[in-house]
């Protein structure tokens, strides 16, 4: 009775119940009572984690106005930039609303809470974050495409073993999201980083800035999950106060340190359309000595 909980959308007619902090994580997972067993849910987020989710929803609509307002002013060359960083704030934002109206989550296996809506965001923003840092280092459309399916490949998993009920399924999710994350993290450092640090050197640090928020973000949340959807180790509310910090960090930080970097985006901008001179140069070579 918070906030804007006016709907509940779960799978099972439930009441919620509240557990004291101390012990909802401790009878989280190690709970053997299926999700359809539940007569109410016995581990949920408390108003602490209301609280933190109506500062993150807050956080991230400022987010947003301020990513509009710049946007606004921002040269044609870059809005591109901008509309990326506007979708992955409003994208969030909405999200958070949500879950402050008491939508999106599902009771999963200890008649534990779990917002699965936050899937929804991690699978539009983060691939937007991943066509963000393509753009900065130049790759080509085919690496980027294949990152894009990845990442949303890797959050799918991290998803299914959320709501696995069976432990060792749910691991073998973890499992096989993490066998996508690593070598996409591989191909930013490896890959993307030599061809941003090519460009020039503001480039080169701007796409280290994001590169570094970014993996550490993706640290944060598999650390959050394993200690939370994976060993139900701690509680909802710690769960929902992490990420709620976790993105409002991550999203917010990106968003301002690229777009404040207008020297970085003009060298980007230069160094795409030298690119695609030397392709099309390429292009008009070997059509004229094929026609020789």
């Amino acid at each position: 009775p918070t906030f804007l909980r006016f709907a509940h959308d779960s799978p099972i007619t439930i009441r919620r119940r509240r557990s004291p902090p101390s012990v909802v994580g401790a009878q989280g997972m190690n709970s053997l009572t299926l999700p359809g067993d539940c007569t109410s849910i016995e581990h949920t987020v408390g108003s602490t984690g209301e609280f933190f989710i109506a500062i993150a929803f807050l956080a991230l609509l400022f987010t947003l106005f301020v990513f509009l307002m710049m946007t606004f002013k921002a040269d044609l060359e870059k809005r591109k930039y901008y509309y990326i960083n506007v979708f992955i704030a409003g994208v969030s934002m909405l999200v958070y609303f949500a879950m402050m109206s008491g939508q999106g989550f599902m009771v999963v296996r200890g008649c534990r809470e779990e917002f699965a809506i936050r899937y929804w965001d991690w699978v539009i923003t983060f691939p937007l974050i991943l066509i963000e840092l393509s753009m900065l280092a130049g790759v080509d459309d085919t690496i980027m495409s294949s990152m894009v399916g990845g990442n949303v490949l890797m959050v799918v998993a991290f998803y299914a073993g959320s709501v696995s009920v069976s432990r060792v399924v749910k691991w073998c999710w973890f499992f096989i999201a993490a066998s996508i994350g690593v070598p996409i993290a591989y191909t930013l450092l490896r890959v993307y980083k030599p061809k941003a640090n090519a460009i020039h050197s503001t480039v080169a640090d701007l796409y280290s800035q994001v590169l570094t928020i970014l993996l550490a973000g993706w640290f944060f949340y598999s650390l959050v999950w394993i200690l939370c959807a994976g060993f139900g180790a701690l509680s909802v509310n710690i769960e929902v106060i992490s990420y709620a910090i976790i993105d409002v960090l991550t999203k917010s930080v990106i968003g301002f340190c690229v777009l404040k970097s207008n020297e970085a985006l003009e060298r980007t901008q230069a160094g795409s359309a030298g690119h695609k001179q030397v392709a099309t140069s390429s292009q008009i070579y070997g059509a004229a000595e094929s026609a020789f």
